[in-house]
């Protein structure tokens, strides 16, 4: 069943019992390491004041479809890219859970992107494998077996995060770490991110080896680029004896083109932000300086506990907010959650293998699945109500602050989409109808590139580009 959007915000504010559902002020969260609540924006107030335009956005001109206003400093950058006036990689950021860890929706995009506009290489990456599950596009990792992998999601946690959301420290001497680019142009320039003190060395391909002694004076962590032989395919770092924590670290080219870079915790849900350290963020930003960030959380609230929605509006939308003060020039992009469905017991009158009907009572364990083939006829599939309850929370978000959303559960078909995905004869919903499979993470990117597409389309056309611009090639 889908809601109109004063419906929906009435749910949330008798459902969930969130305080605060009325206009009010915000807070600054810039300072300090954390994330400071606030009362809840109104949309008016808050749009002006975080719409106030910076740097390149100053450039960006305006559009008569005000609904892709929030995309033009995206917009501008693409601009420039097509037309020849920029000479350097142009960064993209998507943050978020196990939807933006698996490389497809971010690796489709990725590609689409690339091939339009250029391809600078794959940029900003987790160190080392973030998780057991890491397959990233365009590059291969390895690491020896003498690396601690530090994670954000550990609650009690006193280690300190940049977005990426995890740090690896080795507890041995001369541990191992490499890159290997999987691009016949392979790349030209690097970064790494350490937390010091810390000795280490980095070497490209076969050329001679550089050593780094790094004191630890910096609270924000070290940030070192360097340059390296053009068409280099192999990044190595070795450290010495003594332990080494790396935040982050990345290969590109110097030239025009796109980075994208996904940054994605599984199991993840959107208050994870909340315990990045704030000083190491804004020093990241400051040196990526993106120009697009896509947030990607909320299926795992919706799974959760009911208590975990309760200062949902707080725990996305204010560490969200300072990401986007960190990052002036960057247009963000609410991804929101995909449609998703839990089966239930099936009610008198309800009827087909999926249903849009607001259900009473708990969903089944996950576990249950199975007994469909066995019981059809007393089970059910449909989309939770917190599903719907997080989608809206985070169109209102992204009202309340300017930004784009895209609607992912609407472009799939709305509720019980997932579940029409999962019985195609090639799915695009795994079995647990939570997950997407490779297709159907790929076509929801060509989804959203469509839509970012036809607004870049419609500023490109308002602010006189020729169509007939050769694009560049991959």
């Amino acid at each position: 069943m889908r809601w109109s959007f004063a419906a929906l915000a009435a749910r949330i504010c008798i459902a969930l019992a969130v305080s605060g559902c009325s206009s009010g002020n915000t807070k600054d969260t810039a300072a300090g390491t954390g994330f400071s609540p606030g009362q809840p924006p109104g949309r008016a107030s808050m749009a002006l004041a975080e719409n106030k335009k910076t740097g390149r956005e100053k450039n960006a001109g305006s559009l008569a479809h005000p609904e892709s206003e929030p995309l033009l400093p995206f917009f501008f950058v693409l601009k420039e890219l097509e037309s020849g006036a920029r000479e350097t990689p142009v960064n993209i950021l998507q943050i978020g859970d196990s939807h933006t860890a698996g490389d497809y929706l971010s690796g489709r995009l990725r590609e689409l992107l690339q091939n339009r506009f250029g391809a600078a290489g794959r940029g900003f990456l987790p160190p080392g494998f973030p998780d057991k599950y890491y397959k990233p596009d365009l590059i291969k990792v390895t690491q020896s077996a003498g690396w601690l992998r530090l994670r954000s999601t550990e609650a009690n946690s006193t280690e300190r995060f940049g977005i990426a959301g995890v740090a690896q420290r080795s507890t041995k001497p001369r541990q191992r770490m490499s890159i290997l680019s999987t691009e016949a142009a392979g790349f030209d320039h690097g970064f790494v991110e350490v937390l010091g003190p810390a000795r280490f060395s980095l070497t490209f391909d076969n050329a001679e080896t550089r050593e780094f002694d790094i004191s630890g004076d910096a609270p924000n962590g070290e940030w070192i680029e360097f340059d390296a032989p053009a068409g280099s395919q192999e990044l190595v770092l070795e450290t010495g004896n003594s332990p080494v924590t790396l935040l982050a670290w990345g290969v590109q080219r110097k030239g025009a083109g796109i980075l994208y870079s996904n940054l994605g915790t599984i199991g993840a849900q959107a208050k994870l932000m909340g315990r990045w350290d704030a000083g190491i963020v804004r020093s990241e930003l400051q040196h990526l300086d993106p120009a697009l960030i896509l947030i990607a959380f909320g299926t795992n609230e919706a799974f959760g506990e009911r208590n975990d929605l309760i200062n949902f509006y707080w725990d996305f939308s204010d560490p969200v907010a300072f990401i986007a003060k960190s990052a002036p020039n960057a247009a963000i992009v609410i991804i929101g959650p995909p449609d998703s469905n839990r089966l239930y017991r099936r009610p008198a009158g309800v009827y087909g293998d999926c249903t849009d009907a607001a259900l009473s009572g708990p969903p089944l364990a996950l576990a249950a699945n199975p007994a469909q083939k066995k019981r059809p006829f007393s089970i059910v599939w449909a989309t939770p109500e917190e599903v719907t309850l997080v989608e809206a929370e985070e169109m209102r978000i992204a009202a309340d602050h300017g930004w784009y959303f895209w609607d992912w559960s609407a472009v799939m078909g709305g509720s019980c989409s997932a579940h029409r995905w999962s019985v195609r004869n090639e799915p695009l919903v795994r079995p647990d109808h939570i997950h997407q499979t490779m297709a159907g993470y790929r076509f929801s990117a060509e989804l959203l590139y469509r839509e970012l597409m036809t607004g870049y389309g419609r500023y490109r056309k308002e602010t006189g580009i020729s169509s007939s611009l050769k694009q560049t090639r991959r």
